[in-house]
């Protein structure tokens, strides 16, 4: 049974850094992800959001290394939402995680 409305995931995605570029295992409501760099993509909404007025998450995994993650906070939109991992210490460089899932809560799409 599927859930829709407000309250809803409206995007999810399970991505893999594990390939070069980084790789969907699977996802709702995503068409591609952008490589912009090591640890540095977006999240392509298939169906667009009304605005960019919604609530992303992001986290990562890199075995027991720990994992920083966020949102580009100047570059969300209703067609994309951009990201960057990185491990060890806020200061350490971006890096592509094995493991990082994203998703998006906000108004449906729909009327």
């Amino acid at each position: 049974m599927a859930f829709f409305g407000l309250a809803s995931c409206q995007c999810w995605a399970n991505i893999s850094g594990d390939s070069n570029p980084v790789a969907l295992r699977d996802n709702y409501n995503v068409s591609s992800l952008t490589d912009h760099d090591a640890g540095d993509h977006s999240v392509n909404i298939d169906t667009d959001m009304p605005n960019a007025n919604y609530s992303a998450y992001i986290g990562g995994s890199n075995d027991d290394n720990g994992c920083h993650s966020g949102i580009h906070s100047n570059a969300m939109s209703a067609s994309a939402c951009r990201y960057f991992t990185r491990t060890g210490s806020i200061s350490s460089g971006k890096t592509d995680m094995p493991l990082t899932l994203f998703a998006i809560f906000g108004d449906p799409m729909y009327g």
